[in-house]
Order: structure tokens, then C-alpha cells, then sequence
């Protein structure tokens, strides 16, 4: 072998921060493959990324070089940079490119071939020959799109972890303010990263600026953050701003694929191929995955195997400047509206239970986008944001936005003063989003109003079904006078329309009534004769509340093993229709059966998982019932002060909102609570009281749910579905059923699980799943 030749290779001028997952990737990567290429957009620290990596493996080769091919603008001289790099002139008789194969076929050599995208016409058949001709070569690229060289194995860069982003930022800032950052907390840091996607060239031009503006200010100026992120004084101009830097990728692109690019900028968040062909009104297969190569646009699948793609803000910010500077912006935003009010725009009741799952799924998915849609059709199109609002109003009232869902409304109904039939239906809607928001003056005022446009509209179906909204509005409040006035003339109407859907929300309505006035008889009556109605009419939404509703009065009855199973349909229909909060719902009130009946870490683990989607959702007066079941559990466990605080700390959150519940609920508590003053000392029983009356809803969640986070646990998938299964009660051989697989494997994987998570009986795998898999899946 020959003397072994000098290495270039990159000096690194500052400190390098994180990457530490991406370099172990590298390393595997060229472990299979002699030609891998960095991808990923332009700052994302594709080049440093690569020089790192070929530091820190140097020993493993004869030679590294690091060949710069940004200042390369001709293909055909980009074998001339490289043999440049190695100090290889031409010899007589022979090519350049025979004389640099004669050389790297002496060694074990890495080359890394920086900035290739300008030049893939000349590197790519460069890459190949020398990797043919170089048994022990290999060449690692960075380039913003693939070589498609044969044999190529891709590492595509993403923006750096949360983490690690704020540490480079850190790092950086105290380049030029010594003191940056010895304050524990950074007002506006981790948001200033998070906007800039993690991006390191952003974020080291934002660090600059931290000499004379904080974080939180510069999260003011990111809406012109190519104004903002400049440093003159770099070398390199394509670093030198944020702009250049996009530029660069930007000149790279065909004119059909910019003006793409540009229309896809209009996007808030993620689409899909239909939607952006839609919105774009061309064929977007080839130009989407072209753009994708070139890292303009990132692809990715949703949880339903969905191809999702979506653009970076930084590069979104820039594509919307280029939009509007080549005067397509109001074109594209008026195809953006009509996409989706197109769409979204169907009446939901009507759809079966099936399309409904399916429609709100879509809707979740492209809820960025509504909101960009409402927001521009606020000023521009008043009467579509109303449509719009009324077809979302049940999007916002089963998915749990209900505060966000009542600005929205009253924008719609500020934005647009026409008295619609959208209007109206707009307003009905808006009721149940008041009553989860226990706004009753609120609810009121919508419902009236809606009445009112439907009796001018003389739309009797829709003033019916206002009725059974205003009705439901008034029992968290306890006023039972008013929803009984409701749901009565609800059941009038119906009979005077012969209209099953409005007899069967009418035996709901009255049957919730009897039952939270404790008449458990009377109210079992009118729920039987609605649930049989509801499962004529196939309407899964109002069976799953037949069934809430049959799984509280069986409970009070005593007849607990009823209870459970209305219960459970109830929950496994929320799963199906996507109701967040009916799920966790529905999972408190098999806590509340099970507590004389099952396993304690099981029905804590419902309790919590219900609790913390209550919280979130902010929905108190469930807050307060999951508490009450936590306190009955720990009666139940002989822990009579924390079961004394904690009823207390519910019952003040009701009587805060003036809430109350059924007649049965209170007798049991109050049972309770004489229980726990009996076996405790008056001062001690006193003092828990006293300790639970003072805390707010922050301070009961805070001493329930702080605790040290579990460990992760590795479970197969297989593992997870029969762990899932077993938290709902299934026996191996139903598992075993529905998962079509031998009732002796079911056995096997549950005796893996038990040893992979220190559990030693079925039972306690219940538990696990109720507490990591089932309330999960429940929020």
C-alpha cells in the first residue's frame, strides 16, 4: 500500500450539540451500504451532521476527505473539485477519473461529497464509477434531494429534538451574551425553537439576537422572521440569512414545481395528495414526490396509514412570501375555502353511524385547516364561515374543543348577521357546547334565539331538537322543572310530526330527568321504550347514551352485573364515534361499579385516566365525580382522610359551579362521608375536611395524579392487543376469538407479558392495561 495520504477534513469552529440518534444512524447505515446520502432542506445541518461523522470515524479508514461542492456550479467540474480536494493532478495518458480510481483502489477510503444538489448531474456518475472501480470506497453525500444511484441508502434530517434545540440555542447565545441562561426558566425559549421547526441555521441566527431582545420578544417578530434572521457577517452567503438559505433550494426547482410549491404554502398544517391536487387544480403525482426528493415537502402517514405531507414553518413562511409576491395568493385562498367548505360542508345527523366516524376523523385531521378556513372567511365570506360553523359545531362538541367551538360561534354570529337556516342550526349546536361549558345564561340565549329563527323558518324538526338540547342544558344546574317542560313538548312535537328520532331523544330526556330525581323505576320505563326506538332507527350516537343512561339506573337498582354491560356497549360505542370525553365518561362509571367488585389498582387506573381527560377537557362537575370515586375507593381502603379530602374537595367544586348530580350518587357519598367521620377522631376529620373545602381544582388534581412517571415497557404489538383485551375482561378464549389465533398462543403471549412486566397474576395485567393501554386509548 501506498504512504497513507493527508485528510481533509472540516475544522469545527464551535461546539457541536446533539444529533446523537442520527450519527448511531449513520453508523448503521454505512455499515450496509457504501453510498449513503444526508438529505433534508436547507439549515437543517445536513453538512455538519455528515463532518461530525466522518471525525469521529476517521480511524476506521486509510483516508477521509470533505469535498465542498457548494462553489460548483458545472457538473463537469465536479470530478476536477474532488481530485482538487485530494491533491490528485492528471497524469499523462490517463482520464481524471481513471487516476482518481487508480488511488482510492489503494486504501480504505471515506469521501464526503458536501452540497451535491446543483451538481447531481455530475455527481451521480461520478459516485457510481468510483464506487464500481473502489471496492473499499465509501462516499457519504449530503444533498437536498437524492443521488438514485444505485445501491443508495437515504438519511433523512429533521430538525433537532426540543431538547437539543434549546441547548444549541443556549450555546450559541452565549457566544454573545456570556450570561445568557443562568436563569432556570427562559420565558419564550422553547417556543422561539419550537416555531423555527428545530432548524439549527434558524436557530443560530436567532441566538445572535439574544444580546439585545429576549426569546419571548423574538416570538413577536418570527411572523417576519426573514427580516429578523440575518447575520452579515457570515462567509458562506447562503448562511448568511435565513432567506438565502431557502433561496438556494428554491432556484433548484422547475417553474411548474415553484408554482406548486407556492400554492401548497397556503396549508396551515398537513394535507393530503386529493386535497392538495384539489387546491393546486393539477395532477400532483409526480411534482408532490419531486418536491419531497428535494426536501421542499415532507411526507409522512397518519395513524391510518394515510399519506399526510405538510411543509416546515420556516419554508411554509417563505413559500407564502413567494405566493404573494407573484400575486397568487387571493387565487389560492379562494380554492383553499372552497376545498374544504365542499367538503366538510354535509348535514352529519343524517350520515350512518360508520360516515360519521369517518367524517370526524377526516375533520381531525384537517382541523388545522378549518381553522385557516374560518379564519379567512370571516372578513371575506361571513355567510360561508355561518355554514361552515353550524356543520362544525358537532365536530367541537364531540371532540372536546367546546371553549374554542363558542369563539368561533360568536364570531360567526358577529361576522354575519343573516337569519339563516344556518344561523339557526349554528346556535342549536352552540348549546351543547355552553352546557359542557356549564355557561347556562350562555346556552340559554342561544337556544332562544335558535327557537326563534326556527319558528320563523317553521322548521318544527329543528325547534324540537332545540328544545332537547335546552332541556339537557338545564339539568347540570338542577333545574328539573325546566328540562321536564322541555322534553315534554319534545314528546308532543314528535307525536305531532310522527317522528321517531324526536320520541326517542324525548324518552332520553325524561328518563334522565327521573333518574337524577332518584324515580330509578319510572326512569328504567322510559329508557327501555327510547333504547328500543334508537335501535330501530340504527342511530348509534343516542344508543351510546341509552346505554350511559341504563348503566346509572341499574347501578342505583343494585343490579351492578346490568349495569357494567351498558356500561361497557356504552364505551366501546364512544371508541367507535370518537367521543373523547363520553369514553372517559363511560370508564368512571365502570370504576364506580366495579369499587365492591374488582381489582383497587384497576379502578384507580380508570378513575385517573378519567380524571386527567376531565381536567383537560375542563369539564368540573366530572372532575368532581372522578374525586368522589377516588374517595370512595380509598373509604373502601380504610384511608378515611384522603377519602375526606377529597369528597370535600368535589363538593366544592359543584357547589363553585352550582352542579349537582342524581339522588343515588349523593346518598352513597353521604354515606360515605358519616363512615369516615365515624372512624376517625372529630379534630383529625375536621382538619382533612378543612384541607379539602380550601383546594382548588389545580391543587385536588395536583395530589392525585403527582407521581413519578411509570417506566416504558416494551410490548409487541400482539403483546399490547391481548394486554388491551384482557383490561376489558375478555377470557383467552374470546381473545383468542376475535383476534383469530390459537387459544394456547393467547396463554403465551399473556405469560410474556406478566414476565416483561414484573406482574404475577391476569389480574394485575388487567390493571396495567386499564391504567397504560385502555385510558390512553380512551383519551
Amino acid at each position: 500500500m501506498t504512504s497513507r495520504p493527508a485528510q481533509s477534513l472540516l475544522v469545527e469552529l464551535n461546539s457541536f450539540i446533539g444529533r446523537e440518534r442520527d450519527l448511531a444512524e449513520l453508523s448503521r447505515l454505512v455499515a450496509d451500504a457504501r453510498l449513503v446520502t444526508v438529505t433534508g432542506p436547507g439549515g437543517i445541518g445536513k453538512s455538519r451532521l455528515a463532518s461530525r461523522f466522518a471525525s469521529l470515524t476517521s480511524a476506521n479508514f486509510d483516508g477521509v476527505f470533505h469535498v465542498q461542492l457548494a462553489p460548483t456550479s458545472d457538473p463537469d467540474l465536479v470530478v476536477h473539485a474532488v481530485a482538487s480536494t485530494l491533491a490528485i493532478r492528471g497524469e499523462p495518458g490517463r482520464t481524471i477519473l481513471e487516476t482518481l480510481t487508480a488511488r482510492l483502489g489503494q486504501g480504505r477510503f471515506l469521501i464526503v461529497l458536501d452540497n451535491c444538489e446543483r451538481v447531481l448531474d455530475g455527481v451521480a456518475p461520478l459516485a457510481r464509477a468510483l464506487l464500481e472501480g473502489c471496492p473499499e470506497l465509501w462516499v457519504l453525500a449530503t444533498s437536498r434531494e437524492p443521488l438514485n444511484v444505485p445501491g443508495e441508502a437515504l438519511h433523512v434530517v429533521h430538525g433537532l429534538p426540543q431538547a437539543e434545540a434549546v441547548a444549541l440555542f443556549v450555546d450559541r447565545a452565549r457566544q454573545v451574551q456570556p450570561t445568557f441562561g443562568r436563569a432556570q426558566v427562559i420565558p419564550g425559549l422553547a417556543d422561539v425553537c419550537r416555531q423555527l421547526d428545530g432548524m439549527p441555521l434558524a436557530i443560530e441566527l436567532a441566538a445572535v439576537h439574544a444580546r439585545s431582545m429576549p426569546p419571548a420578544e423574538m416570538l413577536i417578530h418570527l411572523d417576519d422572521r426573514f427580516k429578523l434572521l440575518v447575520t452579515p457577517g457570515r462567509i458562506d452567503p447562503r448562511h448568511a440569512t435565513l432567506k438565502a438559505t431557502i433561496d438556494w433550494s428554491y432556484e433548484l426547482l422547475t417553474e411548474e414545481e415553484r408554482t406548486v410549491f407556492r400554492n401548497l404554502a397556503i396549508f396551515p398544517a398537513s394535507f393530503d395528495l386529493a386535497t392538495a391536487a384539489a387546491v393546486c387544480e393539477r395532477d400532483l403525482i409526480p411534482l408532490l414526490s419531486r418536491l419531497v426528493e428535494e426536501s421542499m415537502v415532507v411526507s409522512s402517514t397518519d395513524g391510518h396509514e394515510s399519506g399526510r405531507y405538510h411543509l416546515l414553518d420556516t419554508i411554509r413562511h417563505y413559500g407564502r412570501d413567494r405566493l404573494e409576491e407573484a400575486g397568487e395568493r387571493e387565487a389560492a385562498e379562494r380554492r383553499f375555502i372552497a376545498h374544504f367548505v365542499a367538503t366538510c360542508d354535509v348535514e352529519v345527523a343524517r350520515l350512518a353511524a360508520a360516515e360519521q366516524s369517518s367524517w370526524l376523523a377526516r375533520t381531525e385531521r384537517d382541523y388545522e385547516s378549518l381553522r385557516g378556513v374560518l379564519a379567512l372567511t370571516r372578513a371575506r365570506e361571513p355567510a360561508t364561515m355561518l355554514r361552515l360553523g353550524a356543520t362544525l359545531a358537532w365536530f367541537w362538541f364531540v371532540r372536546g374543543y367546546w371553549a374554542e367551538g363558542l369563539d368561533w360561534v360568536e364570531a360567526a354570529l358577529a361576522a354575519s348577521t343573516e337569519h339563516s337556516s344556518a344561523r339557526a342550526r349554528l346556535l342549536s349546536g352552540a348549546v351543547d357546547l355552553a352546557r359542557y361549558l356549564n355557561r347556562y345564561s350562555d346556552g340559554r340565549r342561544y337556544g332562544d334565539e335558535a327557537l326563534r329563527l326556527y319558528g320563523e323558518q317553521g322548521d318544527g324538526a329543528g325547534r324540537a331538537e332545540t328544545l332537547f338540547r335546552v332541556g339537557w342544558l338545564a339539568m347540570p344546574n338542577q333545574r328539573f322543572d325546566e328540562a321536564e317542560s322541555c322534553f315534554q313538548e319534545v314528546m308532543r312535537m314528535a307525536r305531532q310530526l310522527d317522528s321517531a328520532p324526536l320520541m326517542m331523544r324525548a324518552f332520553l330526556g325524561l328518563g334522565q330527568v327521573r333518574w337524577r330525581l332518584g324515580k330509578s323505576r319510572e326512569s328504567l320505563r322510559l329508557l327501555l321504550q327510547g333504547q328500543a326506538t334508537a335501535q330501530s332507527l340504527d342511530d348509534e350516537r343516542t344508543l351510546m347514551l341509552f346505554s350511559d343512561t341504563l348503566g346509572h339506573v341499574l347501578h342505583d337498582l343494585g343490579r351492578l352485573n346490568d349495569a357494567r354491560r351498558h356500561f361497557a356497549e356504552s364505551h366501546d360505542a364512544a371508541h367507535r364515534l370518537g367521543d373523547r370525553y363520553h369514553a372517559a365518561h363511560t370508564l368512571l362509571n365502570i370504576a364506580f361499579v366495579d369499587l365492591k367488585r374488582g381489582d383497587d389498582a384497576a379502578i384507580a387506573a380508570s378513575l385517573e385516566a378519567s380524571l386527567r381527560t376531565f381536567a383537560e377537557l375542563g369539564q368540573r362537575v366530572d372532575v368532581s365525580l372522578s374525586l368522589d370515586g377516588l374517595a370512595l375507593l380509598a373509604t373502601e381502603q380504610r384511608d378515611y382522610q384522603r377519602a375526606l379530602r377529597l369528597f370535600a374537595a368535589a363538593g366544592g367544586i359543584r357547589r363553585s359551579i352550582g352542579a349537582g348530580w342524581s339522588a343515588a350518587h349523593h346518598a352513597r357519598v353521604k354515606a360515605a362521608i358519616a363512615r369516615c367521620h365515624e372512624a376517625l377522631p372529630a379534630p383529625r376529620a375536621r382538619q382533612a375536611w378543612r384541607e379539602g373545602e380550601s383546594m382548588t381544582v389545580e391543587q385536588a388534581l395536583k395530589s392525585v395524579l403527582a407521581k413519578e412517571p411509570p417506566a416504558v415497557v416494551e410490548l409487541s404489538r400482539r403483546e399490547r392487543a391481548i394486554a388491551a383485551l384482557i383490561g376489558e375482561g375478555l377470557t383467552s378464549a374470546q381473545i383468542a376469538s376475535r383476534l383469530k389465533i390459537a387459544e394456547r398462543t393467547v396463554d403465551s403471549h399473556a405469560e410474556h407479558i406478566r414476565n416483561k412486566l414484573g406482574l404475577h397474576s391476569r389480574a394485575q395485567i388487567a390493571a396495567w392495561a386499564v391504567r397504560e393501554l385502555l385510558a390512553t386509548r380512551s383519551g
